[in-house]
């Protein structure tokens, strides 16, 4: 099982998860529901600051704690300037201040790209899934927040819950 960690967030995010794979005889869907959040994805716990390989964010307590050596890695790791700290409490505020009070952790959700495949597609000698079933994407509009699910040229609105 794979995990992974980032060391900074962008402002978006994209997730590609490969659904399919292939053997010898024939290319198969994984069937397993993946489910996540239309709005508020945290993304915290995935959060490398220190570049150690511990994810998670740190608490205030935790940075003052930190070395000097600690702190400066995770204002240079953030590509926050540092220069004007002397003192290691002036570290741990930059830390505080630049980072864990600005630091912006949870994500909404834009849009979902949905493969569906029909029934049957296990079976030797039948056609890909990915020549056989179709996609649709889900969109939502910022401005109203009503979302839309896009079909080749068929729109209609549908709900958050319905999204995936």
């Amino acid at each position: 099982r794979k995990r992974y960690s980032l060391t900074r967030l962008p402002q978006f995010i994209i997730f590609h998860l490969s659904r399919f794979t292939k053997n010898n005889f024939y290319m198969e869907k994984n069937p397993t529901i993946v489910t996540f959040p239309v709005k508020n994805l945290e993304m915290r716990d995935y959060i490398n600051l220190t570049g150690t390989g511990e994810t998670g964010f740190p608490t205030e307590e935790e940075v003052g704690e930190m070395s000097v050596k600690e702190l400066r890695e995770i204002l240079t790791r953030q590509k926050v300037n540092f220069a004007d700290c002397v003192e290691k409490s002036h570290l741990v505020d930059k830390v505080k201040d630049e980072i864990l009070e600005t630091f912006v952790t949870k994500y909404d959700l834009l849009a979902n790209i949905c493969h569906d495949s029909p029934p049957g597609q296990k079976k030797e000698g039948s056609v890909s899934p990915l020549e056989a079933g179709s996609y649709r994407v889900h969109v939502q509009n910022k401005a109203t927040e009503q979302w839309y699910e896009i079909q080749d040229l068929h729109v209609q609105e549908t709900m958050p819950q319905l999204v995936g």
